[in-house]
């Protein structure tokens, strides 16, 4: 079996936390009006390779390694372990959620939870007329929001006759990087037995580069870690560390990254 195919799992793992972390960025920028195609761009081209896997049954040998060779370059993951911590042989992606919120049905759903709001706060305006076309205005915004969908427990399925596994998204928050060496993150799950795969994102205060968590360097000290407790995730850097001990990684106020957990039921 060639290496691509010992990777397969692991491949379709990653694809799936990146196409997660696009989701979450497309939703968090459209909710302040900012569209950012390139990243819904490329959360489609995932989406679509995901839906193909499905019927990998029908690939040969070639075609199947083509696809993972094309998830694996979209992953942006930069090590793929021949083990995968996941239970069954095929990993079949549930693509009903995710990435098409942002842009698509999620956010109409949304809206109309809170159209009775937007109308009250028109109805302050100088006529009712113009109240009314404030509610309309106010729609799209709410869809930005309800797109964070992602975020919802039916994401991953085993395969036939395994275990039905899910995934959560969490925010890592503030973390000064250049005074603190670690930080914690609550994962509200009450087994931690039940965590089948951890990993996340980590991105500097410009946004000009993400790194995978965790993270092994080549110079041997700019390594990110992560480690799971009873109630917290606690993510820390090397010490020394030349790459984040510094003013690229200080802000606060300011989400660091974030954390992706795949669980059993």
């Amino acid at each position: 079996m060639s290496q691509i195919l010992n990777e397969e799992n692991a491949i379709i793992v990653a694809a799936t936390a990146r196409m997660v972390v696009l989701g979450t960025s497309i939703a968090e920028n459209a909710a302040v009006g900012i569209e950012v195609p390139d990243k819904f761009t490329e959360g489609q081209k995932i989406m679509k390779l995901l839906k193909a896997y499905r019927k990998k049954a029908e690939f040969d040998a070639n075609e199947l390694e083509a696809l993972l060779y094309c998830l694996r370059k979209l992953s942006n993951a930069n090590s793929f372990p021949t083990q995968s911590p996941l239970i069954g042989q095929a990993l079949i992606i549930e693509v009903e959620t995710g990435i098409t919120g942002p842009m698509g049905p999620q956010g109409a759903t949304g809206a109309n939870g809170t159209n009775g709001t937007n109308g009250t706060n028109g109805a302050t305006g100088a006529t009712g007329a113009q109240g009314a076309t404030g509610a309309t205005g106010a729609q799209g915004a709410t869809g930005a929001t309800g797109a964070q969908g992602p975020t919802g427990p039916t994401a991953i399925l085993a395969g036939t006759g395994e275990a039905q596994l899910y995934y959560k998204v969490l925010t890592i928050g503030d973390w000064n990087m250049d005074t603190n060496t670690s930080t914690t993150v609550a994962h509200g799950l009450a087994d931690i037995t039940k965590i089948r795969s951890i990993s996340g994102s980590l991105r500097n205060d410009v946004d000009s580069s993400l790194h995978p968590i965790p993270h092994v360097a080549q110079q041997g000290d700019d390594n990110l870690t992560i480690s799971v407790g009873t109630t917290n995730i606690t993510i820390g850097r090397s010490v020394p560390s030349t790459q984040f001990d510094n003013t690229n990684y200080d802000s606060t106020g300011f989400n660091r990254g974030w954390i992706t957990i795949i669980y059993e039921a």
